[in-house]
């Protein structure tokens, strides 16, 4: 994975969600642009609701993909992203 189209995506404006896709087959949702630290060679993935911490290698990174089922909802201190409710 290249660092550039990483950085692409966290500074979209406005920011829309992604999730990265890893070659082990995990999958980690960024809902917010603070989410993602991204270095050299490796990139730190943190979820605000449950404060974990991924460490990821790029080499590992297999896509980068828009989070599609996603839809914006304005809250008090920012833009927060909640998912579709199917009926």
């Amino acid at each position: 994975m290249n660092v550039e189209t990483l950085r692409e995506f966290v500074r979209r404006q406005p920011f829309e969600p992604f999730v990265i896709r890893m070659s082990n087959g995990e999958v980690h949702e960024i809902l917010y642009p603070e989410c993602l630290a991204i270095g050299k060679n490796r990139v730190i993935v943190t979820d605000p609701d449950t404060d974990r911490t991924v460490y990821c290698v790029l080499i590992h990174i297999n896509t980068v993909e828009p989070l599609q089922a996603w839809r914006p909802v304005a809250t008090r201190d920012r833009q927060a992203w909640r998912p579709f409710r199917k009926a």
